[in-house]
């Protein structure tokens, strides 16, 4: 993890909070966008932040009529599973 001071975590979280108020929302809208690049960030976004309302957002995707939304959408669910089953067993 990077180090930083509180100074730089302050304005981090200022940047985030001016930048938009739903996370979830902006997720989803980027994830269901036209842009390839957009949607590979969304995504990665995604897989970092591994949370029950990202998965569910994630199981959405899944059904899409959008073949590489839906690849993409079962690989970062693959990922979770298998980051919580390392958990479980202790091998993370």
């Amino acid at each position: 993890m990077l180090e930083s001071t509180a100074e730089e975590r302050r304005q981090i979280l200022d940047v985030i909070d001016n930048v938009t108020r739903d996370l979830k929302a902006e997720l989803v809208n980027a994830l269901d966008d036209d842009s390839e690049q957009v949607r590979a960030k969304a995504f990665k976004l995604a897989r970092r932040l591994n949370t029950d309302d990202v998965e569910k957002i994630l199981l959405e995707r899944a059904d899409s009529r959008k073949g590489e939304v839906a690849a993409d959408a079962i690989s970062v669910l693959e990922a979770y599973g298998l980051k919580r089953l390392s958990r479980r067993s202790g091998l993370s």
